[in-house]
């Protein structure tokens, strides 16, 4: 059954539909049993139902996000003065800051 906000395309039609995925997971916590909450919960608290405002938020800003980057990127991508090793090491392994075990938290807490 529709909605009111249902889309129905004819055959052949394409029609691009953002969304996010996101996970609110407050607080990082230690083997040690100390929990410190991570930086974003100063904006979003820190209960564990801030997905569907995460969600808005990517939502509301994921155009103005992809600008930025590509503001910060396209200097250096297009530079003859570094080397293409370099630009693909640059943007392609930035997830080993998160993944490598860096955490931003909210040090007022």
């Amino acid at each position: 059954h529709h909605h009111h906000h249902d889309k129905v395309l004819a055959p052949g039609a394409r029609r691009v539909v953002p969304f996010a995925l996101v996970w609110d997971a407050p607080m990082v916590r230690f083997g040690s049993g100390k929990a410190l909450p991570r930086m974003y919960t100063r904006w979003f608290g820190r209960n564990g139902d801030a997905a569907p405002r995460l969600a808005a938020h990517a939502l509301d800003s994921y155009l103005e996000w992809d600008r930025a980057i590509e503001d910060w990127q396209m200097p250096i991508l297009f530079s003859s003065l570094l080397p293409n090793f370099y630009k693909s090491l640059l943007f392609n392994e930035l997830y080993f800051i998160t993944d490598g075990g860096t955490l931003w938290t909210d040090s007022t807490a």
